[in-house]
């Protein structure tokens, strides 16, 4: 079991990890970030704060530290931001605390690819497998469970946008599944 100390919470780290791992400067169309890049030890730390950065504060969590491995590719259009997100089991939490360091009232429409996510927002609880999404709020403490290897889209939509509710018909699914690959994948 790990401490409060070793759960890979944000902090400043050392910003080399950040930039060896981030895409080019001058593409700045798609950014992408990987783990690969980066000596083992220095996986969790660098993906908590690339998942901080990219969504919102979240106390980021893995029970194995040693085979860690993430990547996610990003957009940001119209304030809306779009990612494709692949790791090994892990979880993230949006506590109360978080949320109160650092408002953030967005939508955060998530759709599984591969594996599963065990969502659970106030009293309700949820596993989604591919196919499936869910929506959770960001301005309401979460968590999201991934227990094995697992890719999704993310879509963070500003409250002013409408989300596309817990209920959602497949053709809606087939559109957000096309949203987020015409932006992150536009060769497919």
């Amino acid at each position: 079991m790990m401490d409060d100390d070793n759960r890979g919470r944000l902090y400043r780290w050392d910003m080399r990890w950040y930039l060896r791992a981030n895409s080019r400067w001058d593409a700045h169309l798609l950014d992408t970030f990987s783990t690969d890049q980066l000596e083992p030890g220095h996986h969790f730390a660098f993906w908590s704060e690339v998942v901080c950065r990219t969504f919102t504060m979240l106390d980021c969590r893995v029970a194995d530290w040693t085979d860690f491995r993430a990547r996610l590719c990003s957009r940001s259009v119209a304030g809306i931001s779009v990612a494709r997100v692949e790791a090994t089991p892990s979880s993230v939490v949006r506590t109360a605390g978080l949320i109160r360091s650092s408002h953030d009232d967005s939508h955060i429409v998530m759709l599984q690819i591969s594996g599963s996510a065990e969502v659970q927002q106030g009293e309700r609880s949820q596993t989604i497998s591919p196919g499936a999404f869910d929506v959770v709020q960001a301005d309401r403490p979460y968590v999201l469970d991934f227990p094995r290897d697992f890719s999704q889209y993310v879509i963070k939509l500003p409250r002013g946008m409408q989300p596309l509710g817990r209920a959602i018909s497949p053709t809606a699914a087939r559109f957000v599944r096309s949203l987020a690959r015409d932006l992150l994948d536009p060769d497919i």
